[in-house]
């Protein structure tokens, strides 16, 4: 039978899961065959004998997906793009508004420092979405 593990008791060593029929069996420790605790949100596969559950083996289902690879290279492009606009941010603040040369030469070229401050703060704000829009494809859905 197959489920899911609802909570673990790492001190009482004891743990519920939810099976694919509805029902709910408790298990011990003693009956866990994963090489590492048990996690909640965990697909196991478990015998039940008498309502007692024996070896209780976790699911090794976490492959990597499409959606995965997508968020994974959407949360690269996302911290790039944040990067580059952050930095371009940080070279803003060292120009010499005060020198007048500074000032025409952006005017030569139809900009404003108001407008480069709009262009690489969006450029940042756009980064940081890709990034948290990444992040959301990455999680896991719930039953």
């Amino acid at each position: 039978m197959t489920g899911r593990i609802l909570e673990y008791n790492s001190k009482e060593q004891v743990g519920t899961i939810s099976a694919e029929n509805g029902k709910r069996y408790t298990f011990l420790i003693e009956e866990w065959k994963g090489k590492l605790q048990p996690i909640v949100g965990t697909n196991v596969d478990f015998a039940v004998n008498n309502e007692i559950i024996n070896d209780v083996y976790p699911i090794e289902n976490d492959k990597i997906t499409a959606k995965k690879i997508v968020g994974i290279i959407i949360i690269i492009i996302g911290l790039i793009v944040s990067f580059l606009g952050v930095t371009k941010v940080i070279e803003l603040n060292k120009l010499d508004t005060s020198n007048p040369y500074v000032n025409v030469a952006l005017k030569m070229q139809g900009l404003s420092l108001e407008s480069l401050w709009l262009q690489y703060g969006g450029m940042s704000l756009i980064g940081l979405t890709m990034v948290i829009v990444g992040f959301i494809m990455l999680k896991k859905p719930k039953l």
